[in-house]
């Protein structure tokens, strides 16, 4: 049986791969014989380019592949404002004036005309490029079906796999087939519809049979959908109450904003339904003088729509931007329609409309003066204007040429240093220049660099040089403490890696090694590896100092080929003649077997008995019941020479070792604080931080570092700290007086403080395991600044000395897991872990950046 089942499991491979091979072959035949039955799906040519159009949209499916393609042509406005009318190769822009027209000489509204800046006319011909690669033949243009071929202009005739080919066909052709599968063929001549939107398609392609129609298996094609819109009635919005079904923009304002207009509301018809296919954007036009300047020539902003659905829309974004400061501009509204035709502007008798305005006492909610826009920085204290956006006369080189005239031209090494500089610096000037990489880098470099020369031109070099001296302590102490706990995460990763490369040679030795040595190694690697968890370092080494020379214990039990063998034996082998030839074999090898035989032995166990292959047969233990009454009773220690007997045995068997604490050398902490807004004041509009930034407090992280001095009273050292604290809000306009200021500005600016801050510490500790520890510090700092903006202009940058003081308490945290805390001093070092909480009083040393505020702060600190 068990032979039958063998041949039958090998046979099933074979058969399988047979079965596979029958169904691969009836799967390629039924594909066959339906390529031959079936005729193929006309393919999609590859559309290049489309030319001469108002405007093409192409949509792609998931895969990237175009789905669609729906050309627009756009009627609107007289063709005599083109420079070229009735053009064949051009589009024209007619939202132009014409030389004898002027605006402020124009009748009211009688320059807001509909027009078209890609404007169609039926003479102008459609430009179509593509390719094939699926079939030779001939350019054809056909009808929705392909049934009805239309006459191009020009043609690109046959043509083969792989070939550009470039097909024209007039605009009036093309209106009078979709017009007259709309049904309206009124305008068609003129691709004027008489609904103000006609809508059909049309086939252009590859002919394989040349016959200049479409509708073939062998033919390749794309559908283009067609859609023609002109502009009908009149070309300004009217009264909202009675706007019919026309949709137009009802009413807007705007706002004002550093080099820009908002636009704040804009609102349509009530009662009517918003057309989310018609239209694309908010023609947003707008002139220096006056509402009567504004023309369908003016300048303008189109702002896209983004409809939710056929009720509501907004537009995104709502800026116009690159307008000039502290100069007033007046804005009119329009419509701009799929197809690019402008429309329905704001007449001027909403001109003055602020019903819906924040402030409806107004008459100038249309008109805007924008005006810079800052925070609590101007430019008064602004350190650097970063090199990014400024100029040769940014602040950042104002600083530095000062910093150069000032101090380092005062002193020989300054001026060596100055001649070197310009020695060397103009050879990587050019290449820093041309790479915004580079020039970022070392924008980012300059940064302590010109806080540096701030901070000296003010208060002198020498401080100066003490404050950038603490920075550096500051960072690296942290880099410290980052670099003594990765340092022994490795060396405790390292530790089995370095053990097994001194054991391998133990653990591959050749069988003429004795049984001994092996027991020897295996016992060392298994005892290092408990001490290196379990005890102190010295501890640890004094343990393996004492295992190097231990000796195994002798056996409890005799091995073959020792004394007592034979006899033993007996006892388990019941045949005599096998006793016999199992003693004859022992007492004639005078090597031990284990030497010769590859067997799991344990050198306190004693065999049931040896097989006829000279294994060994042990007999198998039953397992523990389960305890049901009363404790555990902890394992006793072996008490083996050499071996440190440890402080307590689990009932697990797991030995605790007592572990000395390591000795103390610093301190970190991590605190979450809040601080109160500072009295710090912009020194040209007087607005205070809490003008701005409102009354709520600044939320921060903050990372300290102490270095201990002294133990004898207590506890004191030197702490280094530094942090981050932010908060956002929107700005002000730096003068207010030319603004209007029921608007407040958009910009959201988010402010960034630094500290960096050196103090003496004391710690009222005088044990290491005292619970409640209070603490007092003082010191200095320097607190550096930036108000990032969110409209890409450049930040500001600034900075202030200040004084501290404060204290708090720490609160010991070992009694809630002791095991833990010495597992993270055996392993990283940390003896202690404390809840921290402080109050402190910081003092501005600087009048128009005044940092005085008080700061509250919670986290953890850690002794190690």
């Amino acid at each position: 049986m068990t032979t039958l089942d063998r041949t039958s499991r090998a046979k099933l491979p074979h058969e399988f791969d047979f079965r596979i091979s029958v169904l691969i072959r009836a799967v390629l035949v039924i594909l066959t014989l339906t390529l031959l039955v079936v005729p193929p799906a006309s393919a999609k040519i590859k559309i290049i380019s489309i030319d001469r159009a108002s405007v093409v949209e192409t949509t792609t499916n998931s895969s990237g592949a175009v789905s669609s393609i729906t050309v627009y042509g756009g009627i609107a406005g007289d063709t005599s404002r083109c420079d070229v009318a009735n053009s064949t190769t051009e589009t024209c822009d007619n939202c132009r004036l014409l030389l004898n027209e002027a605006p402020e000489a124009a009748a009211t509204d009688s320059l807001l005309l509909p027009c078209n800046q890609r404007r169609i006319n039926p003479n102008l011909n459609l430009s179509i490029t593509f390719s094939s690669d699926a079939v030779d033949g001939s350019t054809a243009i056909t009808n929705s079906d392909g049934s009805a071929a239309l006459t191009p202009a020009t043609a690109g005739g046959s043509v083969g796999k792989g070939t550009t080919t470039t097909v024209t066909i007039p605009w009036s052709t093309i209106c009078t087939r979709i017009f007259s599968d709309a049904g309206d063929s009124t305008g068609a001549s003129s691709c004027e519809p008489a609904s103000g939107s006609v809508s059909g398609s049309i086939r252009v392609g590859i002919s394989a049979a040349g016959s200049g129609l479409l509708n073939a298996a062998g033919d390749d094609v794309q559908a283009l959908t067609i859609k023609v819109r002109s502009v009908t009635g009149t070309s300004l919005a009217t009264n909202c109450g009675s706007a019919g079904s026309a949709w137009q923009v009802c009413y807007f304002d705007m706002g004002p904003g550093d080099g820009k207009a908002i636009v704040k509301t804009l609102l349509g018809p009530s009662n009517v339904t918003f057309p989310a296919t018609d239209y694309k954007a908010v023609r947003m036009l707008y002139a220096e003088r006056g509402f009567n300047y504004i023309s369908l020539a003016s300048s303008h902003v189109d702002l896209p729509i983004t409809a939710t659905d056929t009720t509501n829309f907004k537009i995104t974004p709502r800026r116009i931007q690159d307008l000039r400061n502290d100069i007033t501009y007046f804005f009119k509204s329009a419509l701009v329609d799929v197809a690019g035709n402008v429309s329905l502007y704001s007449p001027s008798t909403s001109d003055i409309d602020c019903a819906n305005s924040p402030t409806p006492d107004l008459t100038t909610c249309r008109q805007v003066t924008p005006s810079e826009v800052v925070g609590v920085l101007d430019k008064s204290n602004c350190f650097i204007a970063t090199a990014a956006y400024g100029s040769q006369f940014a602040g950042e080189l104002d600083t530095l040429r000062d910093f150069r005239d000032q101090i380092l031209m005062s002193s020989k090494a300054g001026r060596a240093f100055i001649r070197f500089y310009y020695e060397q610096s103009p050879r990587f000037a050019e290449m820093i220049f041309h790479s915004p990489v580079a020039r970022s880098a070392v924008r980012g470099a300059l940064i302590p660099v010109i806080w540096f020369a701030g901070f000296a031109l003010n208060y002198g070099p020498l401080n100066a040089a003490l404050m950038f001296l603490a920075s550096l302590v500051v960072v690296a102490a942290l880099i410290h403490l980052g670099r003594r706990l990765t340092l022994r995460r490795a060396r405790r990763s390292l530790l089995p890696v370095i053990f097994g490369a001194l054991l391998f040679p133990s653990v591959t030795m050749t069988p003429s090694v004795s049984f001994a040595a092996k027991w020897a190694s295996r016992t060392s690697k298994t005892t290092q590896g408990k001490r290196a968890n379990a005890s102190t370092a010295t501890q640890s080494a004094r343990s393996l100092s004492a295992l190097e020379d231990e000796a195994p214990p002798a056996p409890e039990y005799p091995y073959p080929g020792s004394q007592g063998a034979v006899q033993n034996l007996k006892k388990n082998v019941v045949d005599d003649d096998e006793f016999s030839e199992l003693a004859s074999s022992i007492e004639e090898d005078t090597s031990s077997p284990i030497e010769n035989v590859d067997r799991k032995l344990t050198p306190m166990q004693r065999p049931l008995k040896v097989n006829e292959d000279g294994d060994y047969l042990y007999e198998k233990l039953p397992e523990n019941e389960p305890h049901k009454h009363g404790s555990l009773k902890p394992k006793p220690f072996s008490k083996i020479p050499g071996r440190d007997a440890p402080s307590s045995i689990e009932t697990s068997g797991e030995f605790t070792y007592p572990v000395t604490e390591s000795e103390f050398t610093g301190a970190a902490g991590l605190r979450f604080g809040v601080m109160a807004p500072p009295a710090i004041k912009n020194g040209t509009n007087n607005l205070a931080f809490k003008d701005i930034y409102g009354a709520q407090s600044l939320l921060g992280l903050l990372f300290e570092y102490e270095y201990p001095l002294t133990r004898a009273i207590g506890r004191i050292g030197i702490k280094f700290e530094s942090g981050l604290y932010f908060t956002q809000a929107e700005g002000r306009f730096l003068r207010s007086v030319t603004t209007n200021q029921s608007y407040l500005p958009e910009e959201k600016f988010t402010f960034v403080m630094v500290p960096l801050q050196a103090m003496i510490h004391y710690r009222f500790q005088y044990f290491d395991t005292q619970l409640f520890v209070p603490f007092v510090e003082g010191g200095a700092g320097y607190n550096g600044i930036t108000e990032l903006r969110d409209d890409n202009k450049p930040p500001r940058f600034g900075g202030s000395p200040v004084v501290i003081a404060g204290g708090g308490v720490n609160i010991l945290l070992d009694w809630v897991d002791q095991y833990s805390i010495r597992q993270l001093d055996a392993e990283y070092g940390i003896n202690h872990v404390w809840l921290t909480m402080q109050y402190r009083q910081i003092v501005g040393l600087k009048s128009d950046l005044d940092f005085s505020s008080n700061l509250i702060s919670a986290g953890f600190t850690v002794d190690f």
